[in-house]
């Protein structure tokens, strides 16, 4: 194993990126991130980390720290539109409620504060261009504020941008939305200060036309909104652009739920319309033909998103960024064979998590009779686990283990560098 220590450049420091520094840094590498927003970003709504995450965050020291800022959640609750209880899954039974639930910017801002004292951060600033050369990738870096183009060399660029990456769509020369594949659903998410009524459980609603809500607590005081809807016309697509004005995306959901006579919408639709921290998503796969090109490799949501129908984003953003960090430790002379290690180990494990099951379709009816059927199917799986038939639920509804081997920790004992 050769001691070449490596320039590589990060574009995102949500999870993956962060990740992928800590162990490229503790490894004896030159890493730096950048990211589009002026600041960490703190918003965003619950996010699960599950067993090979977990492991990940164990060897990264950490897992204490991750367990402190947990939700508590106790686990999710369906109840219809007048606030009446059909099923409840408690953690121990649910595939919804993970052993880890954790605010997503709580996570990032932890990535981040581990990684920060031996990874240089660069905030309010993208990848402008850049070219490729015998010798590595030269990069004009832009500040989103103005100000000179700064240009700098790197051996390597990791993209991990998120759904819509321009770095992917330079680097392939596509369309930015060509590996995407849509589902069709949408989400605003939120939070708003908890009342008297939230409790440590989750609690989703379901109406006709294929919208629902589900609220979760966030361990801090306050309870995170996501809406969900389904559209398969552009208007939704549109909404949620960046330059769509903030007071336009939030009265068109309102719209959306307008009319539906669930007790719990009013306060929802008020914290919507106060809340600074709301943000509008699609519900999307990325499904990316190649994971690599050139000197530009792709990670996370950027090559792979899973969506959060699967409840694993996150914990393949984590797995990613490991297996990614130590294929480039294995291989710092030979880019092309790192990138091409971190595809065929990882690719199939990401095929087996984007797989969607028909329930997915069948988990948001389109009528009224589509939601009451719901309601009792949901009612019929949580007697059968209380009355401690789970295996049979299993069998039925959770799909084959989907564990993944991950390389050993040791070989990023490669440097004195440490974090």
């Amino acid at each position: 194993m050769s001691n070449k220590s490596l320039r590589v450049l990060i574009s995102g420091a949500g999870i993956g990126g962060p990740v992928a520094a800590y162990w490229l840094a503790k490894a004896g590498h030159d890493v730096t991130v950048v990211e589009r927003a002026p600041l960490l970003r703190k918003e965003g709504q619950t996010v699960d980390i599950r067993k090979e995450g977990l492991k990940v965050i164990e060897w990264m020291g950490i897992r204490a720290q991750v367990d402190e800022r947990t939700t508590k959640e106790a686990g999710i609750r369906l109840v219809d539109d007048q606030g009446d209880l059909w099923a409840d899954f408690p953690l121990t039974d649910s595939s919804v409620t993970s052993e880890v639930e954790i605010v997503r910017g709580e996570l990032a801002m932890l990535f981040y504060e581990i990684s920060k004292s031996n990874v240089k951060y660069i905030f309010g600033t993208t990848i402008q261009d850049f070219t490729e050369t015998d010798e590595g990738v030269n990069v004009t870096l832009k500040k989103q504020s103005g100000g000179k183009l700064q240009q700098e060399r790197f051996d390597m660029i990791i993209a991990a941008e998120g759904l819509y990456s321009r770095t992917r769509a330079k680097a392939f020369n596509e369309d930015i939305s060509k590996p995407i594949h849509s589902l069709n659903f949408f989400a605003a998410s939120f939070s708003l200060p908890a009342d008297k009524n939230d409790t440590l459980w989750a609690s989703g609603s379901l109406f006709p036309g294929r919208r629902g809500f589900l609220t979760r607590p966030d361990g801090f005081g306050r309870t995170r909104v996501t809406m969900t809807w389904f559209d398969p016309s552009r208007d939704s697509r549109e909404l949620i652009h960046p330059s769509t004005p903030i007071d336009k995306q939030k009265e068109f959901v309102r719209q959306l739920y307008q009319g539906n006579s669930s007790s719990s919408l009013p306060r929802l639709l008020r914290g919507l319309a106060t809340s600074d921290d709301v943000y509008f998503a699609e519900i999307g796969q990325t499904k990316a033909s190649a994971w690599s090109r050139g000197r530009v490799v792709l990670l996370g949501d950027t090559a792979y998103c899973p969506s959060a129908m699967t409840g694993m984003g996150t914990t393949s953003a984590i797995v990613g960024a490991y297996v990614l960090a130590a294929d480039i430790v294995r291989h710092p002379t030979d880019h092309a064979k790192a990138f091409q290690s971190y595809e065929s180990h990882l690719r199939p494990w990401i095929e087996k998590i984007q797989h969607l099951s028909p329930a997915v379709s069948l988990a948001t009816p389109s009528s009224k009779i589509g939601v009451w059927v719901l309601y009792w199917v949901a009612y019929l799986i949580s007697l059968l686990l209380k009355l401690g038939l789970g295996n049979l639920v299993s069998r039925i509804f959770v799909e084959s283990d989907r564990g993944l081997s991950l390389p050993p920790v040791s070989i990023f004992d490669t440097s004195e560098a440490k974090l």
